[in-house]
C-alpha cells in the first residue's frame, strides 16, 4: 500500500508475493507527479502488510519512508546542425543542403523557418564621413568626438592615407580612444561602419560599443567588445553571445554592421558580411547593463594603424522583420514542433536556374521558443560557376 501527499500518487509492483526461506524480493514503486505541486518536498510511506498463518503470531506491519520532488521538465534547448549554409551550384543546377533542427530539452520545441527580407531604412540618425574636417586634424572637440574619459590625449587624427569617401577616414593607433556619445533608448537600429586593417597589424585593436558611458566612468557598461587580433589574424567577440571568430580581411576595406534590436534586447554583428555571433544587448559583456544605446569606441589598444569610414547609426525596421522570398531558395518544411530528444530536418533547396555566375546570400530566420533562442539568424550563400577539375595528361 502506498500513501502519498499533495497529489503524488503511485503504483508498486508486485502488489503481493511470496518467499521461500533465505529469497528476496524487488519492489518497484512508481511515482506520478502530474497535477502535483511543482517545486516542493512530498513525503509519504511504503507499507507492506505481511498474510498471518493460522496459528502464529501476526508480524507487525512495515513501513517505508517515501520522499518525491516535483519539478517541471527543463524548457526546450535548440541544437543547431549548423549555424550558417553554402553551397557550390553549376548553372542551371540544384543543389540541396540539409538543416537539422534539434532539441535537447525536454519540454517540446516549437520552430518556425522563413527566408529573411532586407531591412528597411528610416529617416533619421547619426553619420559620419570625417571628409567636413580638416585632413591630419584632431577630432577631439569636433562633431561629437572625443577622447575615452574626455581626455584629448586619446582622441584621433583624420587621414587621407585611406578613405572609401574621400578625402578622409579616422586613423586609429597608439593611445586612440575615440568616443561618439548617443541618447538612445528605444527602437531598432542599424549601425554600419567601413574598416580597413593593413596587413601590417601589431597587437590587438577594438571596436566597443557601451549600453551606458559616462566621462566619470560611474555607470559604464559593455554591450559589444569585438576584438582584432593581430598575432591570431582572427576577429573575435568577447562577451556570452552566440558564434564562432572569423578571419581577419586584410588590406582592403570591410563592412562592420550591427543590427540592435532595444525592444527585444537583441544584437546580430556582422563582419565582412558573415555572422560573428548574437545575443543579448544588455547581458552581453559586462552583464546588467540597459536597453539603451551609450557610445561608441574605437580603441587603439596601442595597436598599429587602422581606419574607419562612413559611420552611420540609422533608425531601421528590424534585423529579421520583414520575411520575404529569396528566389532562387525554397524549404521542405517552415514549421513544426519537436519532442525533447528529438529533432526535424529541413532540406534547403538552392537553385542556380537563370542565374549568372557570381554569390547569391540572404538569411534564413528561425524563431523557437527556447528561451536562450528566441530568434536565429542562418546566413545563407550559394556560388554559381563550374566547379574546377584539374586536367590529366596521360603519356602513351
Amino acid at each position: 500500500v502506498i500513501d502519498l501527499s499533495g497529489g503524488v500518487t503511485g503504483d508498486v509492483s508486485p502488489t503481493s508475493f511470496s518467499l521461500a526461506d533465505g529469497a528476496s524480493q524487488t519492489i518497484t514503486v512508481t511515482l506520478d507527479v502530474t497535477g502535483a505541486t511543482l517545486n516542493t518536498w512530498h513525503f509519504g510511506q511504503l507499507e507492506l502488510a505481511p498474510t498471518v498463518v493460522e496459528g502464529d503470531p501476526a508480524p507487525p506491519n512495515s513501513y517505508m519512508p517515501i520522499a518525491a520532488f516535483a519539478i517541471d521538465a527543463l524548457p526546450p534547448a535548440l541544437d543547431l546542425s549548423a549555424t550558417s549554409l553554402s553551397a557550390t551550384v553549376a548553372p542551371d543546377q540544384t543543389t540541396n543542403v540539409d538543416l537539422t533542427i534539434g532539441n535537447t530539452g525536454e519540454q517540446s520545441l516549437e520552430w518556425s523557418l522563413f527566408e529573411y527580407g532586407p531591412i528597411t531604412a528610416v529617416e533619421g540618425g547619426w553619420s559620419d564621413n570625417f571628409d567636413s574636417y580638416a585632413t591630419g586634424s584632431q577630432l577631439h572637440g569636433q562633431g561629437g568626438w572625443k577622447g575615452w574619459a574626455n581626455d584629448p590625449s586619446a582622441g584621433a587624427l583624420t587621414s587621407s592615407a585611406q578613405a572609401v569617401s574621400t578625402p578622409n577616414s579616422v586613423e586609429i593607433v597608439g593611445a586612440s580612444d575615440l568616443v561618439q556619445e548617443y541618447t538612445i533608448d528605444d527602437g531598432t537600429w542599424t549601425f554600419s561602419g567601413m574598416q580597413y586593417i593593413p596587413a601590417s597589424l601589431s597587437g590587438v585593436t577594438y571596436f566597443i560599443m557601451l549600453n551606458q558611458y559616462d566621462d566619470a566612468g560611474a555607470t559604464n557598461n559593455w554591450s559589444i567588445e569585438v576584438q582584432f587580433d593581430g598575432t591570431q589574424d582572427m576577429v573575435i567577440a568577447n562577451g556570452n553571445g552566440t558564434g564562432d571568430p572569423l578571419p581577419i580581411i586584410y588590406d582592403q576595406w570591410v563592412e562592420i554592421r550591427v543590427e540592435i534590436d532595444l525592444v527585444n534586447d537583441m544584437q546580430f554583428f556582422f563582419y565582412g558580411g558573415d555572422l560573428l555571433y548574437f545575443g543579448s544587448w544588455s547581458e552581453n559583456v559586462s552583464g546588467g547593463g540597459i536597453t539603451s544605446i551609450g557610445a561608441l569606441d574605437l580603441f587603439a589598444n596601442n595597436a598599429s594603424a587602422v581606419y574607419y569610414d562612413d559611420l552611420s547609426l540609422q533608425p531601421s525596421s528590424g534585423f529579421c522583420a520583414s520575411p520575404a522570398d529569396i528566389p532562387w531558395l525554397s524549404l521542405s518544411d517552415t514549421s513544426g514542433t519537436v519532442a525533447g530528444g528529438g529533432s526535424d530536418t529541413v532540406t534547403v533547396t538552392m537553385d542556380a536556374t537563370g542565374l549568372s555566375s557570381g554569390s547569391y546570400s540572404g538569411f534564413l530566420c528561425l524563431e523557437t521558443n527556447d528561451p536562450a533562442a528566441p530568434l536565429v539568424p542562418i546566413p545563407v550563400e550559394m556560388l554559381v560557376g563550374y566547379l574546377n577539375y584539374l586536367p590529366i595528361v596521360i603519356k602513351g
